[in-house]
């Protein structure tokens, strides 16, 4: 996203009342935006807002990057996701080379060495590798730093085996080969509005706005609007027919196929980590 345009939807984001920011792209790596550290610093620099956090798979960046990454103060949280648990799964997972993954090694070991000195954000390790992985020896150096973070920063990697199937778009079919299951979100059970799209609301590298950031890019059947088109604050509002209609729907228990398959679904009656509306808190703050 140019910079021009991620200035303005941050003002108006902000102005509409939201203060931490989420910079994870749909799909790719935060890293590979070449002006990723100046949108940081501009996010920094903004008085309205409060934080901001990504997901990275900590492969691209240099050691230089890392060593910045520590001067922020915004930054809320760093998640870094790791794919496999030594070279052959690595590659197995990504799709990569082995020289991308020894850069993953001496990335992770530079961040550690330098979260020694400086707990300036939150940091999150997700593992992510096939089921068959058992823990046992030899352990590989990304076995090693994994549990150095973990001795020495408390930094637990929270390893994941079910997957996401991004509303159904990803089969068990296609990861057969590999061993991996992915959740069926069709089994989840959906009672009320999901509250995501209150709160999680994404704007494309081209200024679409996505309803949700759960699996926005996928398909268009969430976008409400276009930011270079209308304002913010129209376009997540009841106002907008395509934002309002997507409300009416979920709240008659209609779900659209992204959303019916989808495995991140949080209803509004439900009270979970994050702070949740009834339906008169939503119309009055859609109504504001």
């Amino acid at each position: 996203m140019p910079m021009t345009l991620f200035q303005e939807v941050i003002n108006q984001a902000a102005d509409m009342g939201f203060s931490v920011i989420d910079l994870t792209p749909i799909r790719g790596e935060v890293f590979m935006d070449k002006s990723a550290l100046d949108k940081m610093q501009h996010l920094d620099n903004h008085p309205k807002i409060k934080g901001y956090k990504f997901f990275t798979n900590f492969v691209v960046p240099s050691e230089q990057t890392i060593k910045e990454l520590f001067q922020l103060r915004k930054l809320n949280t760093l998640r870094v996701s790791i794919y496999g648990h030594d070279e052959q799964s690595f590659c197995d997972l990504t799709r990569g080379t082995k020289k991308e993954y020894h850069r993953l090694v001496k990335n992770l070991n530079s961040l550690y060495e330098l979260y020694d000195q400086n707990r300036s954000f939150h940091l999150e390790l997700l593992g992510r590798t096939v089921p068959s992985f058992s823990g046992k020896w030899p352990r590989s150096e990304l076995q090693e730093i994994v549990l150095n973070f973990e001795k020495t920063h408390q930094v637990v990697c929270d390893g994941i085996f079910l997957y996401h199937d991004y509303g159904g778009k990803v089969t068990n079919e296609d990861v057969k080969s590999l061993g991996l299951r992915m959740t069926d979100g069709s089994n989840v059970y959906k009672k009320g509005l999901c509250s995501t799209i209150f709160i999680w609301a994404s704007v494309l590298e081209d200024g679409r706005v996505d309803a949700c950031g759960c699996n926005s890019g996928i398909d268009d059947s969430l976008i409400v609007g276009d930011i270079k088109k209308k304002p913010l604050s129209y376009i997540l509002s009841l106002n907008n027919p395509l934002y309002a209609d997507i409300i009416h729907e979920q709240i008659e228990g209609k779900f659209r196929p992204i959303c019916k398959n989808c495995t991140i679904y949080h209803s509004i009656y439900k009270h979970g980590w994050w702070k949740n509306y009834n339906l008169n808190q939503v119309k009055a703050l859609l109504n504001r």
